[in-house]
């Protein structure tokens, strides 16, 4: 299927779960808010993300060098593509070529295109060291500690870690 109903969306959706004292709680519906945004902007296939990606590349492309880092923009400098390159409604190849033909200088397209790379090396990382989902690659990372106070992680995940720009984040994905 092309549209959202054909993709299986695990763990968006509320789910019930033991909440430790011998009940059931229900999850919230963390897909909810991104399924809204992705039926309200075209939809959810190919032919919305070849769309999405011929807008970002005539529009916001030549932008994103500069502004892919400001969060006080009204609107949003990045390319909004991730979604679909992750359920393979757009593969990086026609996203590549897209940028590549726009013909802008690469100065402006560098980090852009270095960011797709990335991605695809992300893969083939999980995949050649499956252990690094749980050890690091550089051993000497090993050492770092991670902090394990329950109550921060709460504010984190509530955005009231008195960090501005954190809290909106966290906030705007609980929306």
């Amino acid at each position: 299927s092309d549209g959202l109903a054909g993709l299986r969306l695990v763990g968006w959706g509320p789910e019930k779960r033991c909440n430790g004292h011998g009940g059931e709680r229900l999850t919230p519906d963390w897909g909810a808010p991104m399924r809204a945004v992705w039926e309200q902007d075209g939809g959810f296939g190919e032919d919305a993300a070849l769309a999405k990606m011929r807008s970002f590349v005539a529009s916001r492309l030549r932008r994103y060098e500069r502004e892919r880092s400001r969060a006080d923009l009204a609107e949003n400098p990045n390319s909004k593509l991730s979604a679909y390159l992750r359920w393979g409604q757009l593969s990086p190849h026609d996203l590549f070529w897209a940028v590549n033909d726009a013909g802008a200088p690469r100065e402006e397209t560098k980090t852009f295109g270095r960011r797709l790379f990335w991605r695809d090396l992300a893969y083939y990382q999980l995949h050649n060291f499956p252990n690094m989902r749980t050890k690091p690659i550089r051993s000497h990372y090993a050492a770092v500690r991670w902090c394990e106070n329950r109550q921060l992680l709460q504010k984190w995940k509530r955005g009231k870690t008195g960090f501005p720009l954190v809290d909106a984040a966290a906030r705007e994905l609980r929306a």
